[in-house]
């Protein structure tokens, strides 16, 4: 079992190949390879409170802008 963590969107390229100390009568079957494409990653957003607290500050700011002119 193999296991990865993803940490960019795209495709993972993986190639296994093994080999014998006795001899192999069929060389072509020794590697093989395979693409997995990964989702999206999610990104982090700001929760409903932390938006509220957002256009609470931004709010404050433009008041305090306004009231220097």
């Amino acid at each position: 079992q193999i296991t990865v963590v993803v940490v960019l969107a795209g495709d993972i390229s993986a190639t296994a190949t093994v080999s014998s100390a006795t001899a192999d009568p069929d060389l072509s079957n020794n590697t093989d390879s395979l693409v997995v494409g990964t989702g999206a990653i999610p990104v982090p957003a700001l929760g409903q409170w932390s938006l509220l607290l957002l256009a609470l500050l931004s709010l404050g700011i433009g008041l305090q802008a306004m009231r220097r002119d």
